[in-house]
């Protein structure tokens, strides 16, 4: 008896010690967690809809300025008819909430940072690498506006007219829908254009992928240092169209319609190369790779051999327009774009 007696006290210390362990660790280690939670949880229910925006009346021709790293900005196109600069940000108290600077012709958006760790806190909870996406604010603003996002953690622009420029450390940039020049540098991200019209495209990478789909300009700069690039219906447009699309380390594929009267450089360091013009082009078109061969498939291209086929002059009707494809390692194609 004494015996069994015994064993029951010490599973009954057993239990107890492991409720005590499990009730340490749920107030202590998770609380951090739970913390955040709630606070997500709470900022969710207020939600962009729950916010009243700010509003700030602007100039015919004004600029907004964003400083600040730490939000994601969805920035798009505000009714027709308005004059003002609308911004949501889903909670506009506290320490940590946007701090928005107002003068006739400027609009600056930025964030007071009050943590010098590792973590900041915003809006109530921690936006550390490793914890939470970034906050999420919306700006709407009339057509004309220019944009400068200094720093941002992420830029989603749509349906805007006005030029645009934009700098970020780590995160994507997606813009669609533009009446405007683009002048993106993205250290290490992502890139992606659609439907873009401008006088000048200029997208500058060090780490990440670049991509172009049905974009217009008279001008292109488009480089990166690891990163492939992707052009569909690229188009160009004006009096002396020019177009520079590079990479140190990655493939290279461009296709759409290239101007007669226009220079085209195509250059990667470590890559392959798929240029596609237009059916009726008017380009010659001087290909060279170090390490690999030339292939071409447009129709009634005269192709003349300068070092077996890895350096070949490509003469598309008139041969007007001039076309450098240049890569170090690997092979290049040309192809009527649109052909199977």
């Amino acid at each position: 008896m004494d015996r069994s007696r015994r064993r029951l006290v010490t599973s009954l210390v057993i239990v107890e010690i492991v409720i005590a362990v499990a009730v340490v660790r749920l107030i202590a280690t998770p609380f951090g967690h739970r913390h955040h939670e709630l606070a997500r949880s709470a900022a969710s229910a207020r939600g962009h809809h729950g916010a009243v925006p700010r509003t700030f009346s602007v100039a015919s021709a004004p600029l907004l300025v964003i400083d600040d790293d730490s939000s994601t900005f969805e920035i798009v196109s505000a009714e027709a008819t308005a004059t003002a600069i609308s911004v949501d940000d889903g909670a506009s108290d506290g320490a940590h909430a946007l701090r928005i600077v107002t003068t006739p012709s400027v609009v600056t958006i930025g964030r007071e940072h009050a943590s010098t760790g590792k973590t900041s806190w915003h809006f109530g909870w921690s936006t550390s690498t490793d914890d939470m996406a970034s906050p999420r604010v919306v700006v709407r603003v009339p057509a004309g506006v220019r944009i400068d996002a200094k720093a941002v953690a992420n830029l989603t622009i749509t349906g805007h007219r006005g030029d645009v420029a934009a700098t970020l450390d780590s995160g994507t940039v997606a813009i669609a829908d533009i009446d405007g020049s683009i002048d993106v540098a993205s250290s290490n991200g992502r890139v992606v254009l659609d439907r873009v019209r401008g006088e000048r495209i200029a997208v500058a990478a060090t780490n990440g992928r670049i991509t172009l789909r049905g974009t217009v300009a008279g001008a292109y700069d488009v480089r990166t240092d690891n990163g492939r690039i992707d052009g569909t219906d690229v188009a160009f447009r004006g009096a002396a169209p020019n177009g520079s699309f590079t990479t140190s380390n990655g493939a290279i594929a461009i296709g759409g319609s290239f101007p007669e009267n226009g220079k085209y450089i195509v250059r990667s360091e470590n890559g392959r190369i798929a240029f596609s013009p237009q059916a009726e082009a008017s380009l010659t078109i001087d290909a060279h790779t170090e390490n690999g061969s030339v292939n071409v498939s447009y129709p009634n291209a005269v192709v003349t051999d300068r070092d077996d086929a890895k350096s070949r002059t490509v003469r598309i009707g008139a041969g007007t327009g001039a076309v450098e494809l240049a890569t170090s390692n690997s092979r290049i194609t040309i192809a009527k774009n649109g052909a199977s």
